[in-house]
């Protein structure tokens, strides 16, 4: 009689699982396709990076920037390029195709009024409603800019861009590297005892997206947030 009950429960669990994975079946896929169209409503139906009305202007230089809304945040769609601070990957051209390269403190202050660099939170909800950590990449980066096939669909309109590093401690002559290959964005965080600060970093080379820490003298892209 008792072998017989735990039978029937195995066999009433079996059913259970089944039927979740038949209902959770592309859930991952839906969340991402919810997250597009709730940007696209948000964006007026445009999510390629923001465009038409969706653009905002930094008064101190007067540049304008594409913006895009998800997930309850507006985004810059593109690179901060704000000359107050931080430095071009080596010419002026560069800086206005991927923006300029900010060290952590600079990257504090450099986001206009009502902007704020995102902290690690923020960028995690942006992240999560792009398909997580392991896929991400691919919606979020650019169509175009990326070296080998590292190019994303942009799904949502963020555009992200492989503006590259810069070392200021570096002993190597070209303390610049990875325009093209990797794109790497400060977070608002709270360096470590080691001067440890963590930055979100995508790659040419896979569609996944890294929280990685590093020293606050290391110059890397800005997106600003609110």
């Amino acid at each position: 009689m008792f072998t017989t009950f735990i039978r029937l429960m195995f066999l009433f669990a079996a059913a259970v699982t089944a039927i979740a994975a038949v209902l959770c079946a592309g859930c991952s896929d839906n969340g991402i396709a919810k997250a597009i169209a709730d940007s696209a409503l948000a964006n007026g139906g445009n999510n390629n990076g923001g465009g038409g009305s969706n653009t905002f202007t930094d008064g101190r230089d007067k540049q304008t920037y594409k913006t895009v809304q998800i997930g309850g945040y507006t985004w810059m769609a593109e690179n901060l390029n704000y000359g107050g601070s931080g430095r071009c990957y080596g010419d002026a051209a560069n800086c206005k195709g991927y923006g300029r390269l900010y060290s952590f403190y600079e990257a504090k202050e450099a986001c206009p009024t009502r902007w704020h660099l995102p902290n690690y939170s923020e960028w995690y909800d942006l992240i999560n409603a792009a398909g997580g950590m392991e896929a991400a990449g691919k919606n979020l980066k650019s169509k175009s800019g990326w070296q080998g096939d590292g190019n994303g669909t942009d799904s949502l309109g963020f555009s992200a861009l492989p503006g590259g590093s810069y070392c200021a401690v570096c002993v190597s002559l070209d303390k610049y590297g990875h325009l093209g290959e990797a794109g790497e964005w400060w977070t608002a965080g709270t360096p470590d005892k080691y001067d440890r600060v963590y930055r979100v970093r995508m790659g040419s080379g896979g569609n996944d997206v890294d929280f990685q820490e590093n020293v606050t003298s290391m110059a890397y892209s800005v997106r600003c947030v609110k």
